[in-house]
């Protein structure tokens, strides 16, 4: 008599042992880091006390397709740039680039700046500690020919999955002294040059260091639309969608 709660029947309809199958599979593949879940994961419960097999995963695509300023911004280039933690890491794409310049249709009330600039990253982490924010910043050129900023935002991306639109508000800076001191820590010597503010490092826009020194006013707006997808999220004891199982 065949004992079948260890085991399984495979596709020509014979048992075979529980053991039998793990030796059946290649040492290197299951060694693999990104393939633990698939061997472990799948019959385990979750144990809230326990530590996870694996990461788990988010993928953001979409496009920042449009910004509406009024005054006179115009023709500017848009930039973004994916800002995390530093326990999340770049598993797939690319955390920062830039668009085409654009400029608004004839017409006084025409605002709109049309970019269209496609976006797709993955993270893959263990924590949601850091979650990613997506900081967009627009440029123009000086009368050196070096780009300075004119306006920029940014927002956190949606912790649930699906299809989003964010209209992502954005500022202008003032000219001022404090201002140039806070902005110079971006790029050495943009202090130095009186009228131009310069962006190397965007990430510091997400975090609220130096802000105190910083004087800016209201520049329009940007709209982003944004997939996300998860992997892993509630393997790791995460529930961000509103389906109960």
């Amino acid at each position: 008599m065949v004992d079948q709660s260890k085991g399984a029947f495979d596709a020509d309809g014979m048992f075979a042992d529980e053991d039998n199958i793990d030796d059946e599979l290649a040492v290197g593949e299951k060694l693999k880091e990104e393939n633990y879940y698939k061997y472990h994961e799948n019959v385990a419960n979750y144990d809230p006390r326990g530590q996870p097999y694996s990461y788990f995963y988010i993928t953001i695509m979409g496009q920042v397709e449009f910004g509406e300023f009024g005054g006179e911004l115009d023709g500017l280039q848009v930039h973004y740039a994916f800002v995390a933690g530093e326990d999340w890491g770049v598993s797939d794409g690319v955390a920062m680039s830039s668009g085409q310049y654009g400029f608004k249709g004839q017409g006084s009330k025409l605002k709109k700046i049309i970019w269209n600039l496609p976006f797709e990253i993955t993270y893959r982490t263990m924590t949601p500690f850091g979650w990613p924010q997506i900081v967009i910043y627009c440029t123009s050129k000086d009368t050196k020919g070096e780009d300075k900023v004119e306006a920029y935002g940014s927002i956190h991306v949606p912790i649930q999955p699906g299809m989003h639109k964010k209209a992502i508000r954005m500022f202008s800076p003032l000219e001022s002294n404090s201002f140039y001191e806070f902005f110079g820590f971006f790029k050495e010597g943009s202090s130095s040059n009186k009228g131009t503010v310069h962006l190397d490092a965007p990430e510091l826009i997400a975090r609220a260091d130096g802000r105190e020194v910083s004087r800016v006013k209201a520049g329009g707006k940007v709209t982003v639309s944004m997939q996300i997808t998860q992997r892993n999220m509630e393997r790791h004891g995460y529930i961000t969608t509103n389906n109960k199982k």
